[in-house]
């Protein structure tokens, strides 16, 4: 007997989720599921270190990385005075926060641009965000996707021109909490992506960068 052939049915794809608040310290608002591979960022961003992340970036690290990874930073320079209001990543996936398992984001200012001649590693003293100790941030298990990090008025910060920058991810080591995507080549000649606070190489001499924008309004030139 002859096989029923039965026709294939149109199957509609799965929707990205909404965009979605998630509960993270009181200084920063948390906007995850904000853009599914995005090949731009949104609005005009002061500062990124790739121009279409989910093309450039296609490399997800994490705080798994050589089972020893707590530190995932990102330098960059700043060129004119600006209050920085909202950080940008792109990432997504991993295990997702708990008690144990936190994040912290910190921004750290890690000095004169000119008086920097070594950026294989880098040390840092204050972080800048929530008066020293950084801000808890609840991750939600996501698609790869961009996450948006709007900072409230105490920890909107006034970058300063001529200085060099680390904003980094803070995570539980070998545990594999979130990814955050990077490129597999230098992209962002002003900046470079580190683990631990040392630089990442790849093939060879060449430096990497994690996706990231940062956004703010431009102080008045004096």
């Amino acid at each position: 007997m002859e096989g029923v052939t039965v026709p294939m049915r149109d199957v509609p794809p799965l929707p990205f989720p909404e965009p979605v608040k998630n509960k993270s310290d009181e200084g920063v608002i948390v906007t995850q599921n904000a853009g599914f591979m995005p090949q731009s960022w949104p609005g005009k961003p002061i500062i990124a270190t790739v121009d279409n992340p989910y093309y450039k970036a296609t490399y997800c690290a994490s705080f798994n990385a050589n089972r020893n990874c707590e530190f995932m930073g990102q330098t960059f320079q700043v060129h004119e005075d600006f209050t920085l209001d909202r950080i940008s990543i792109f990432g997504g996936d991993g295990l997702g926060y708990d008690d144990e398992n936190t994040i912290v984001i910190g921004l750290y200012d890690l000095g004169s641009v000119s008086e920097q001649a070594d950026n294989k590693s880098y040390t840092v003293k204050e972080n800048l965000f929530n008066s020293l100790k950084g801000l808890k941030i609840a991750y939600e298990v996501q698609p790869l996707g961009l996450i948006h990090f709007d900072l409230k008025k105490s920890n909107q910060l006034k970058l300063k021109a001529g200085h060099r920058y680390a904003f980094e991810l803070k995570g539980k080591k070998g545990y594999l909490s979130m990814g955050w995507r990077r490129t597999r080549s230098d992209i962002f000649n002003e900046g470079a992506a580190y683990n631990n606070r040392s630089i990442i190489r790849e093939r060879g001499d060449d430096t990497v960068d994690y996706a990231m924008a940062l956004y703010g309004t431009d102080s008045p030139k004096k």
